[in-house]
């Protein structure tokens, strides 16, 4: 008790800190195991789970609270709400449930094979996925399940994730990885059934891509993360996917509207038409789960696995990791100036241009005609020298309306005015 009441102690401690520009790592410690998984099922309340320990924050992240499970292996989990949940762990398969915010857990079921991928509708109704290819359903709180597909591949293939846009129509993604050398191969098939997981007639082959985890923003655009292929994407319902961005090995991925996307790195505000690089620290470490709970905040987890043990860290941003900012020349401008935003009116985006006149923390604020905040473009230290930032009102839902947006730099202040016109 003493030893983790002075690690819930260190813990808050190292969360309390004044977080930089970007990403910044807000808890990091030697232990067995790294972490798997972090969600946030409402706008303060967020958990991240590895082997052994839920750790649960109820104010976006600021301090955490350690729970600990000595039997319990957290390899994935789904929140219907932010006190109910499920878990199961890759050793045994063995499911278990939560009403209490993850403080305490009944065991379900165990399943005869080891589960990564789990999703449920209500309560009752769920769906797990397991690495011999295998999905499983359940009509009854978890207590007893149904086998609903096999995959035709082998023992390496793993149900990574799925997308349900409601109970009856939804899509299971199954990868195979087959290591043979230098004849190894990968792929995935795209599973998709219209009657609640009953059959699974329609599926859709990728040769040579293994996506690791598959989100979508509507029902006709989504985009996987993969082992090999950087970021694919779908813009009609799975059925083509193309590759929009390339990179290495990717864990994980973060869709918040069709334009938006995140994965460990970079960010994309435009679809994956360009991607912008995100620095992130002490970024060697196996990143497997990542979360936004909204525009700007998101967190990050996973753990760098040296020889001697494991190393579990979390990773947050409240500001979207630095987004949709470039210098366009590094001349020294003769003043500070803020542009007009062109287009304007607009619809959907515009484009802001400023010049800073020397080095300074600079922020790039939109705020309604109330006075109200609805969008932070910029947030970093940035050199003196002109810039450009994309403004795309669509992801952040804004009507019809004008619009001010304020630049800070030092002793400098301007605010412009904008009109958007759908």
């Amino acid at each position: 008790m003493r030893k983790l009441i002075l690690c819930l102690l260190l813990f808050v401690m190292l969360s309390s800190v004044k977080a930089q520009p970007g990403w910044n790592l807000q808890f990091s410690s030697d232990t067995v195991s790294g972490f798997y998984y972090v969600g946030f099922p409402d706008i303060s309340k967020g958990y991240a789970l590895r082997a052994g320990q839920v750790f649960k924050t109820s104010n976006l992240g600021l301090s955490w609270q350690i729970y600990t499970f000595p039997r319990a292996l957290f390899y994935t989990a789904y929140f219907l709400n932010k006190d109910t949940a499920y878990s199961v762990g890759s050793t045994g398969g063995t499911l278990i449930r939560t009403y209490s915010g993850g403080t305490a857990w009944d065991s379900l079921y165990e399943f005869p094979a080891d589960i990564v991928s789990l999703k449920f509708f209500d309560v009752n109704t769920g769906f797990a996925g397991s690495y011999q290819g295998k999905v499983y359903k359940t009509t009854n709180k978890g207590v007893s399940w149904s086998m609903v597909l096999q995959v035709i591949e082998d023992l390496d293939t793993r149900i990574e994730s799925f997308y349900f846009p409601n109970s009856s129509t939804g899509l299971a993604c199954a990868s195979t990885y087959i290591s043979a050398g230098p004849f190894s191969s990968y792929s995935t098939r795209i599973y998709k059934t219209t009657d609640g997981g009953a059959n699974w007639a329609t599926n859709y082959l990728l040769n040579g891509i293994y996506i690791t985890e598959m989100k979508f923003a509507d029902e006709n655009t989504g985009y996987g993360s993969t082992l090999f292929s950087g970021v694919v994407k779908t813009t009609n319902g799975g059925v083509n996917w193309s590759q929009v961005y390339t990179s290495g090995q990717i864990n994980c991925i973060e869709v918040l509207s069709a334009s938006r996307v995140y994965i460990p790195g970079a960010v994309t505000t435009n679809g994956g038409a360009t991607w912008q690089t995100q620095s992130l620290p002490e970024s060697s470490f196996f990143l497997r789960s990542i979360c936004f709970v909204n525009i700007n905040t998101g967190f990050i987890v996973g753990g760098r696995i040296p020889n001697d043990g494991s190393t579990a860290k979390i990773l947050k941003t409240t500001d979207g990791g630095v987004i949709a900012v470039q210098q366009i020349s590094s001349v020294v401008p003769d003043k500070y100036s803020l542009k007009q935003n062109y287009p304007n009116p607009f619809n959907p985006t515009t484009r802001i241009n400023y010049e800073l006149r020397n080095t300074n923390y600079v922020s790039l604020k939109v705020f309604d005609l109330l006075g109200k905040e609805v969008g932070t473009l910029v947030n970093e230290k940035q050199n003196a020298g002109s810039y450009a930032v994309d403004f795309n009102s669509a992801e952040f839902n804004l009507p019809s309306g004008i619009y001010f947006y304020t630049l800070n730099a030092g002793e400098f202040k301007e605010t412009r005015k904008m009109i958007l016109i759908k």
